[in-house]
């Protein structure tokens, strides 16, 4: 029994340096290379050039982006369940991509700092979103987390595709967020939310049914 356990934490431990040596030759491919050629074939590759943001903000930026990448991945490969845990990571982020993205999107240009003032409020912390420029940013760093993510996912956790879950949940989660904005502008207005009364709880129960069934919980 000991012999079985000690192979198990060995196995464990190969396979979490592994993730994470995989996970630092992606940051340093596509954010310190000093092969042009490489990181645009593999940008491309990715589909996402978000990381050309990232390095120009110099060596300080890329820097507290591969910390916080590396602590990710460690905690996703520590876990007791790495599949469940990685998609947990996924979902977060997607959460933090869509609601940044939306905050940008031109139907909400007038009445942006609207929403800014009234999601601090309900998130309690008015350093995060609180002007064009930091959601720019969170946005950006989504999309580049969620590009290595994925990569190491369709390596070495389970098979990635182009209308996987990712993808459904992703679209799923863009109507819900902006169907949100919809209606908290409503509110503030007083007016009518007759119709989005029936629409935006089937949208909210679309994605909490997406979490359950992809992680056995509802995370909001």
């Amino acid at each position: 029994m000991w012999l079985k356990k000690l192979q198990m934490k060995f196995r464990k431990r190969g396979f979490a340096n592994t993730v994470l040596l995989q996970c630092n030759r992606l940051i340093y491919e596509l954010l310190e290379s000093d092969s042009r050629n490489a990181r645009k074939k593999l940008q491309e590759t990715i589909g996402n050039h978000c990381f050309d943001v990232i390095r120009k903000r110099g060596s300080q930026e890329i820097n507290d982006f591969r910390k916080e990448m590396i602590e990710t991945v460690l905690e996703i490969v520590q876990s007791d369940n790495p599949i469940v845990s990685m998609r947990r990571e996924l979902i977060d982020i997607i959460h933090v991509a869509v609601l940044n993205r939306t905050f940008l999107l031109e139907k909400f240009q007038d009445r942006r700092q609207e929403l800014y003032e009234a999601f601090d409020k309900v998130m309690g912390n008015s350093e995060i979103l609180n002007c064009d420029e930091a959601s720019s940013i969170l946005f950006i760093w989504s999309e580049a987390k969620s590009c290595i993510l994925r990569l190491l996912q369709f390596k070495y956790f389970e098979e990635v595709g182009k209308d996987d879950w990712f993808s459904r949940y992703s679209k799923a989660y863009s109507i819900y967020i902006e169907m949100l904005f919809e209606v908290s502008l409503k509110l503030k207005d007083e007016k009518d939310c007759s119709l989005d009364g029936v629409t935006f709880p089937v949208a909210k129960r679309l994605v909490e049914q997406f979490q359950q069934k992809l992680i056995g919980e509802v995370i909001g």
